[in-house]
């Protein structure tokens, strides 16, 4: 914001009168003589003598005779516009000797600016060498003459000196509201905002429609933190100059800063666990400005904290209508769908904040959650690893880490459950402790170890496809492919319809490079898909297969269907890497 003195630049509307021209003292032609004028003043002068101080040289004059034969005709300063008008104030040497002028004449001038800045920057030498001067100076200014010199002093950036002569111009009118602007002006100029502060006060109690007054208040209140204040008083600026472009601009400045200032206590608050009152402040700055997706974001959180999670749902409505790709409103969003059970829109929220921020460790842990609501556990324990991978201090996904492979576990050991009843109790005991080493082993991922138990548990029962699951994924863990595949086939030939088994037939053909093998599987796995009902389950099985696709395309020399496939892939599960293999497939074309 700018800082405004008044609008008024021009000198004070009263003039010097005739009487000011009488009041000069009369001097005698001698010459030397000693000279008393009426306030007591005694001096001497020699008229005729023409040596000068250097000092003197350069002061201009006026003939005596003109000056004493004017006074009755001219006033004072119809004489110097005149003379100044004439001529630019040229020195004594230009005149012949017996000329002189007293300085005090000049004081009396209230509106010419380069008099009062002659006198101003020569006022010690005056007073020094012209007793007249030296008493004239402190007694014959007017108001407008301390107030037109203060406007001239703020012009020329000299704010100390403008404070002065308007104090000086104050003291004579204590009720002038022009003058405690431009004062305020010089305070505002100097960084004396509280001095500048009580004289915007001064004058808006003087004149209350005085727009600058409420402009320089608004601008000290800004530099003190008073940003409430300030955006009243930029209202009223508005108000008085409803067509001011700078006003308009001083109010949003005003309000801007205020909305800063809302924002930061808010996270201050949160950050001392004082909700309600950060809500408060958050709501205040969005009633500043109710288009800063940010403050929405921050004020869902700490709703969330309450367990207020409808308006954590609608205050991320709003900052993703702002913002489009914020994900983390999609991330806030997909926690109270959570809290809610409503584990489908959480899955959706988390895919898209993933899609968006695939570094972001809460998007996975979210996404983890709700796959555990949906009895999809092995997802929900690769979730939880990458946002433990992503936030190694992740403690919530330490915990559902945990407690997903213990549901993964329970899952798996139920479907077994059936396969154990045709066994005899000693073989029954075998095969489960079997089984529950050889998951405590992949946990502690101890693969070897871990195929050698499953393997044990398959001699007691060999059609049991869970195990063989777990040790094709083991076997895939220590890169041995060609097992991987065998249990793949395994599994095939006992549940015809297992997708995982293709996709990980497929993955494993494609590492030992029998690309037209890998093809066969992906597209069995897309047959599988497109029949499942379950979508949300199988849309990561069908990104994959795609991708495969697109990977065995590509190995085999068809780069046009490599990348039509990794479209596909991107159309489903939109993410960094599957985006760099088909930017870098297309630009080997190019």
């Amino acid at each position: 914001m700018n800082n405004v003195a008044s609008s008024n630049n021009s000198r004070s509307s009263s003039e010097s009168s005739t009487s000011q021209m009488q009041n000069q003292p009369n001097t005698t032609s001698s010459s030397s003589s000693t000279t008393v004028d009426r306030h007591g003043i005694s001096w001497i002068e020699d008229p005729t003598s023409t040596t000068l101080s250097s000092s003197q040289t350069s002061n201009p004059i006026v003939d005596n005779d003109f000056l004493s034969g004017s006074q009755h005709f001219f006033d004072i300063d119809e004489l110097l516009r005149n003379l100044i008008g004439q001529k630019d104030l040229v020195s004594r040497e230009e005149f012949k000797p017996g000329e002189t002028i007293y300085l005090c004449v000049r004081c009396q001038l209230g509106y010419h600016e380069e008099s009062y800045q002659y006198i101003n920057n020569r006022c010690d030498q005056c007073q020094t060498n012209d007793k007249i001067t030296a008493y004239t100076l402190p007694h014959h200014l007017s108001f407008d003459d301390y107030y037109n010199q203060g406007i001239l002093a703020c012009n020329h950036e000299n704010y100390e000196q403008a404070i002065d002569r308007f104090t000086r111009a104050l003291s004579l009118n204590p009720n002038h509201a022009d003058a405690y602007v431009w004062r305020s002006y010089s305070y505002n100029s100097l960084k004396n905002y509280e001095q500048a502060l009580n004289d915007s006060n001064q004058a808006i109690r003087l004149n209350p429609n005085h727009a600058n007054a409420y402009c320089n208040r608004a601008f000290a209140q800004m530099e003190l933190g008073e940003y409430q204040q300030a955006v009243d008083d930029c209202k009223e600026l508005v108000r008085l100059n409803p067509n001011d472009v700078k006003a308009h601009q001083h109010l949003t400045n005003a309000k801007n800063r205020l909305f800063e200032q809302y924002f930061n206590q808010g996270i201050t608050l949160v950050n001392q666990e004082k909700y309600q009152q950060a809500i408060d402040k958050f709501t205040r700055a969005l009633s500043l400005n109710p288009n800063h997706a940010n403050a929405y974001v921050l004020r869902s959180k700490v709703y969330y904290s309450l367990n207020k999670y409808q308006e954590v749902i609608n205050d991320c409505n709003q900052a993703i209508r702002l913002n489009p790709n914020h994900a983390s409103a999609y991330i806030g969003r997909a926690s109270a769908y959570n809290s809610l059970k409503n584990y489908e829109q959480a899955l959706n929220d988390s895919n898209q904040a993933i899609r968006l921020n695939p570094n972001h460790a809460n998007a996975y842990y979210n996404r983890a959650l709700a796959q555990m609501e949906l009895g999809e556990y092995q997802q929900a324990v690769d979730d939880c690893k990458e946002a433990i991978r992503l936030n190694p201090n992740h403690v919530n996904a330490h915990q559902h880490l945990t407690n997903a492979k213990n549901r993964l576990f329970e899952q798996y050991h139920v479907n077994a459950h059936q396969h154990l009843t045709n066994l005899t109790n000693t073989e029954n005991r075998l095969y489960e402790q079997y089984f529950n080493q050889g998951i405590t082993l992949i946990n502690q991922e101890k693969y070897q170890q871990a195929i050698e138990q499953f393997t044990k548990a398959l001699t007691l029962n060999p059609n049991d496809i869970q195990v063989y699951s777990w040790r094709r994924d083991a076997y895939i863990q220590l890169g041995q492919y060609q097992p991987a595949v065998e249990d793949c086939t395994l599994i095939i030939s006992i549940a015809p319809r297992n997708i995982p088994a293709y996709i990980k037939r497929c993955f494993s053909h494609l590492s030992l490079g029998k690309y037209q093998q890998a093809l066969e599987d992906s597209n069995k796995a897309i047959s599988l898909i497109s029949l499942s009902f379950k979508q949300t389950h199988t849309n990561s099985w069908l990104s994959q297969a795609y991708a495969q696709q697109a990977y065995a395309y590509k190995a085999l020399g068809n780069s046009n269907k490599a990348i039509e496939n990794y479209q596909k892939a991107l159309d489903i599960d939109p993410n960094d890497y599957l985006r760099a293999k088909l930017d870098a497939l297309q630009n080997q074309i190019i």
